[in-house]
């Protein structure tokens, strides 16, 4: 069975957006400010104003309304809604910068005609310490184990 694709269905103007389909009220709307002669992707735009009958939509006309896309709608929906949670919580959610130290590295200079030198002598180990005597280990009883 075939899904519905309502981000293509959106697109076209033939869904409200990508979660859902257009209501019974919506879809009279849109075909009656489609029926006006305008394209179905702009009366969908229309209508996702709230703009809803013929009447608004030429009083729409008449004050040289533009109508948002879906995309500008959900951007200024985001917004608004960011907006009200900074009302809401005021200084609960002030987010500061973290404070990062920058660390500047010395510039490295490789010199390109540097010389490697090996060593041609061995160099002989210090001389060796023996470990000192340790203790013996005592048991869970508290008993050495050594005698």
């Amino acid at each position: 069975m075939a899904q519905i694709d309502f981000v293509k269905l959106a697109a076209q103007g033939r869904s409200f957006d990508a979660t859902r389909s257009w209501t019974e009220d919506e879809l009279v709307a849109l075909l009656e400010i489609e029926n006006c002669g305008v394209d179905r992707k702009v009366a969908a735009n229309y209508v996702r104003n709230g703009i809803t009958t013929k009447a608004q939509y030429e009083k729409a006309q008449a004050v040289g309304f533009t109508p948002k896309s879906l995309d500008e709608l959900r951007a200024d929906a985001i917004a608004a809604h960011q907006e009200k949670v900074r009302e809401a919580l005021g200084d609960i959610l002030e987010v500061s910068e973290p404070e990062v130290e920058v660390v500047v590295e010395p510039e490295v200079v490789v010199e390109p005609e540097a010389v490697v030198e090996t060593a041609d002598e061995v160099v002989e180990p210090e001389e060796v310490v023996e470990a000192e005597a340790v203790a013996p280990v005592a048991d869970v009883k508290g008993k050495s184990k050594k005698k």
